[in-house]
């Protein structure tokens, strides 16, 4: 059934694929401006898979410690404004003023600070994800029945030990999906970060080629780009309901699918 399901799910792109290259041969669109599948993958070939795929290492390595260091303190973060009326009003101002700034803002800043490099690169992916990782581990915490809180203190429980075994499990549904929207944040902030503040990763490879005018090995790199950020998605999504499928609803939606 889930082998299905992921066949399914590539019916889309792959319609997209075919579409695009149908459109190009047939003269509908400037090949020079956007080249085609065929084109795309031939560059892919001149210019190298191994030195493509170093690129993609050195932007999955910024993506991921990005949104490893948001996850860690966001869902910290997010669970003690739940659980704390003045940690909730001493932090809800400061990231209602930094929600609304786009986070790409703060790279000349960075590289100010930090230098060009991986460590801007980095904190700029960080500051990307805390705000969605905060928000939602707030509001799944919020949302735990009191009952439950009440249930394992008079059994026992400790502080933490409620946090740990209560709120966090039941709060883990909406923890996710924070972090889905934080892993194609974090994939966006890389990306650009890496076009101004970095020598390396699948970002600069896309603005060097850019720059220089060759269009079909800009667009082989962002198909590598888009194809990663995909697969993580996937991988993502598989982790997500194998530790929720203890969960009624995420076993309804396991037998629907």
């Amino acid at each position: 059934m889930r082998a299905h399901t992921s066949v399914r799910s590539l019916y889309s792109p792959v319609a997209l694929v075919v579409l695009w290259e149908l459109i190009v041969r047939i003269g509908l669109v400037d090949a020079a401006f956007l080249p085609s599948p065929t084109q795309i993958t031939r560059a892919f070939v001149e210019i190298g898979p191994l030195m493509v795929l170093e690129q993609l290492g050195a932007s999955l390595f910024r993506v991921f410690a990005g949104l490893f260091a948001a996850a860690l303190v966001g869902i910290a973060l997010g669970t003690w404004m739940a659980r704390n009326a003045h940690v909730d009003r001493f932090f809800a101002p400061i990231l209602g003023s930094i929600y609304s700034v786009p986070k790409s803002a703060f790279i000349p800043l960075l590289i100010l600070w930090l230098g060009v490099g991986n460590s801007s690169t980095i904190v700029a992916v960080f500051l990307a994800c805390l705000l969605p990782v905060v928000v939602y581990s707030f509001h799944g915490v919020q949302e735990v029945p009191r009952v439950l809180q009440w249930g394992a203190a008079t059994l026992g429980g400790t502080r933490g030990g409620i946090i740990w075994r209560v709120y966090l499990p039941a709060a883990s549904a909406q923890i996710f999906t924070g972090l889905r929207i934080a892993l194609g944040f974090a994939f966006f902030l890389s990306t650009s970060a890496e076009m101004i503040a970095s020598t390396s990763g699948l970002g600069k490879l896309i603005f060097a080629y850019g720059q220089g005018g060759n269009y079909d090995a800009m667009f082989a790199a962002l198909a590598v780009l888009v194809a990663a950020a995909f697969a993580a998605d996937q991988a993502f999504v598989r982790i997500r309901d194998r530790q929720l499928r203890w969960m009624p609803t995420q076993r309804a939606n396991q037998a629907a699918a």
